[in-house]
């Protein structure tokens, strides 16, 4: 199939359908043609047991339980007449009076006669001592009193062969359908082949393949216009760049809401490097015409924003100013080791002690969150590690000022795990996500009640999709490519553990909102 043309595979295929949807309507045509025969059948049958129900000297007879055969004269007559496979009279105890087998005569019926003697009619497709067949069963009456019952009926056999007699007229309509249909198929997938050039499904999806991949990779903003004035492609850079969206597509280019891209957009002019100067960018243009088979059929616009360089350029200035800084604390690490190393190496302990001291007292003091509640030592060095580590990477973390803490928690590495890979998290959303003069943030709130604890993480990132809010704490996926052969998609994972040892709950509120719910974290008990 790969190695036939478009236009062969898509007429196999209709062929297919078409064959299988002309299979299945024939099948339902006989089916419901068998029906109705079958329905014609019983309604003939129930008319003919009308008919005798209707003879008064024959219920006369059966109430008598006349055994002269008078009754089975008088059915076989009428079986003959309405040309009926059988007509079979009972007596009120389901003893035959009448039978197309005279020695069955005298016997119990084959099938039960207690609804049509209980006063029921009775139209069925049953199997009695002559075969299947289609019946009738109604009352027979003397006045008020049920005497007995008659059963008139025509063999399956029998309603086969009138049956039959239609199958070849339906056929011949379902071939008739089925040739016009390939007629129909064989001329669309002709046109179907101009209207792709000629063009095979594997070419057709390795061009679609690598137009998105030109138009979704590249950094550049790319908007299509076609000889119309319309507007046919918009990459996701143009929507950054010059503010476009993709309900522009096949709009006019005058419709545009920001005029100053008419002029840019709109012309049909070659140009080279144009500067545009939109909004705090300082954007590059180069516009050219499109041509297909000599003639032209529209304008590529392609734009690059010049701030990109001034952008690298300060986060090179980050990078090397964290690096300076990491060297900077290097040194001082090394200076307090080995003052401390010195002090022991001249046996001097008590002195060594209270440098210790007072160096932990520095530390407490640089880690000051400013929230006078939030007590906990350990949360609050947290709280201060973390904020260093989102101030080197432009983010703000916002810690509540309502936020509280006791000074004790007895699941303490628990409850510092879950915040600082939600914190962790967090970061990772966030970090580049800020536009100029918006500068992203996490914010941090812990409540307490009596023996309850509260944590809540939330960001201005893009948030987790719906889709993805159960995945996320699934170990080993995420949403990030991992770096320098490390594994990703281990936080939220123990975040989830340790929620589930606490006997507590974490829920995404909302697509950037974290929330931990630990019910006993407060209780002296609880141990993880």
């Amino acid at each position: 199939m790969r190695r036939r043309r478009l236009s062969s595979q898509i007429l196999a295929f209709q062929v297919l359908i078409l064959g299988l949807t002309c299979a299945l309507g024939l099948w339902l045509a006989i089916h419901t043609a068998q029906d109705r025969v079958d329905q014609e059948a019983e309604s003939r049958a129930l008319a003919v047991a009308h008919s005798i129900q209707a003879m008064p000297a024959l219920t006369r007879a059966v109430a008598a339980d006349n055994r002269s055969g008078v009754v089975q004269a008088r059915a076989m007559a009428i079986q003959h007449a309405t040309g009926s496979s059988f007509v079979v009279i009972t007596n009120r105890r389901g003893i035959r009076l009448s039978h197309p087998n005279p020695k069955l005569i005298g016997k119990l019926v084959s099938t039960s006669p207690e609804p049509a003697l209980h006063g029921k009619t009775v139209l069925a497709i049953e199997t009695g001592t002559l075969g299947r067949s289609a019946r009738a069963k109604v009352p027979l009456r003397v006045g008020n009193r049920i005497v007995g019952e008659v059963s008139v009926g025509t063999l399956a056999t029998k309603i086969q062969r009138a049956f039959s007699h239609q199958i070849p007229s339906l056929l011949l309509y379902a071939l008739a359908l089925l040739a016009l249909a390939l007629i129909g198929s064989l001329l669309f997938a002709r046109w179907l082949k101009r209207q792709t050039f000629g063009l095979e499904l594997r070419e057709i999806r390795d061009l679609f393949s690598e137009r998105e991949a030109v138009l979704w990779g590249i950094r550049e903003a790319v908007v299509a216009v076609d000889k119309q004035r319309r507007i046919r492609v918009v990459n996701r850079s143009a929507e950054r760049l010059l503010g476009l969206s993709q309900a522009v597509v096949n709009r006019s280019v005058d419709e545009l809401e920001d005029q100053r891209l008419v002029p840019l957009i709109g012309e049909d002019t070659e140009q080279e490097d144009a500067v545009l100067v939109l909004d705090d960018r300082v954007l590059v243009a180069n516009r050219r015409p499109v041509r297909l088979d000599a003639r032209e059929i529209g304008t590529v616009i392609t734009v690059r924003d010049r701030t990109e360089l001034e952008r690298l350029s300060r986060k090179l200035s980050g990078v090397m100013t964290v690096a300076d800084a990491l060297r900077a604390q290097k040194h001082e690490f090394a200076n307090r080791l080995q003052t401390i190393g010195g002090l022991l190496h001249l046996n001097h302990p008590d002195q060594a002690l209270d440098y210790v001291g007072e160096l932990q007292r520095a530390d407490q003091n640089m880690g000051q969150t400013g929230t006078p509640e939030l007590r906990n030592p350990l949360v609050q060095a947290l709280l201060s590690a973390k904020s260093a580590v989102a101030g080197e990477r432009g983010v703000d973390l916002r810690v509540d000022p309502e936020s509280s803490l006791p000074e004790q928690i007895p699941a303490a590495e628990a409850v510092l795990s879950i915040l600082g890979n939600l914190i962790d998290n967090a970061l990772d959303a966030v970090t580049g996500t800020g536009e100029q003069g918006d500068r992203p943030w996490v914010a941090v709130r812990l409540a307490t009640g009596q023996s309850t604890l509260a944590i809540t993480v939330k960001d201005s990132g893009p948030g987790i999709p719906v889709a993805d809010r159960e995945r996320i704490f699934e170990l080993g996926y995420s949403t990030k490519q991992a770096a320098d052969g490390l594994s990703r998609g281990i936080g939220l994972s123990l975040v989830r553990r340790h929620v589930e040892e606490l006997g507590g709950t974490i829920a995404v509120l909302d697509q950037a909102t974290f929330e931990v719910v630990l019910p006993n974290a407060l209780i002296q008990e609880v141990s993880t």
